[in-house]
């Protein structure tokens, strides 16, 4: 009888901590849980990439500059209630479809897309331009307003504009075959500068 008992007290004794444990167990996921879901993500597309080279000038291409750009932002959020993540962390050529597969299963807050421009009157060319979808123009305002140089904010209809669901942005950061903006893009100051304007906008917009 004491054995019976013995046992019944030890089997409640188990079951107690084993409960306890997972309820413990259960409370600690769901805060993790929490935590992340608080979390926003910011998708930063680096244009072109691999084969493809984007605008190129004497040995400069576009591929290498707007990959730059994106790691930097990333590396630079502080932002704990931030995650930055990008379409490509190397020399890769992920084609279009395959990055609005990526943007529409993470559903981020926002995406902006980094490229450089290119023009056939070289000089008389300057300045950053955004385009956006309709839904996200006045988004695409707010990012013009970090950049004195920024001459224009329109929608237009492009592939990765049309197809992503979440807001997005296309920005030009400048003109290739513009001797001081591409001098500027391809400095190490001008690439730090371009990122933490771009993070400041994103921490504003969140």
């Amino acid at each position: 009888h004491y054995i019976v008992l013995f046992i019944q007290k030890w089997k409640k004794s188990i079951m107690k901590k084993v409960t306890i444990t997972f309820v413990l167990g259960l409370l600690f996921f769901l805060s993790i849980f929490s935590f992340m879901s608080k979390k926003k993500v910011v998708v930063i597309d680096a244009g072109h990439g691999g084969h493809d080279l984007g605008a190129t000038y004497e040995g400069t291409n576009e591929k290498d500059i707007v990959l730059n750009i994106a790691k930097k932002i990333k590396e630079f959020n502080t932002d704990e209630n931030v995650e930055i993540i990008l379409t490509r962390t190397e020399d890769a050529a992920p084609s279009l479809a395959e990055r609005v597969e990526l943007i529409n299963n993470l559903n981020p807050a926002m995406v902006i897309s980094l490229h450089v421009n290119s023009s056939p009157k070289a000089e008389a060319s300057s300045g950053k331009e955004i385009y956006s979808q309709e839904t996200s123009k006045e988004l695409g305002g707010k990012l013009a307003s970090k950049f004195e140089d920024c001459k224009k904010v329109e929608t237009k209809n492009l592939h990765l504009l049309r197809n992503c669901n979440s807001p997005t942005l296309l920005l030009e950061l400048g003109y290739m075959n513009n001797e001081s903006e591409r001098k500027n893009l391809q400095s190490e100051s001008g690439q730090i500068e371009i990122s933490k304007k771009i993070l400041e906008f994103i921490e504003e917009n969140q």
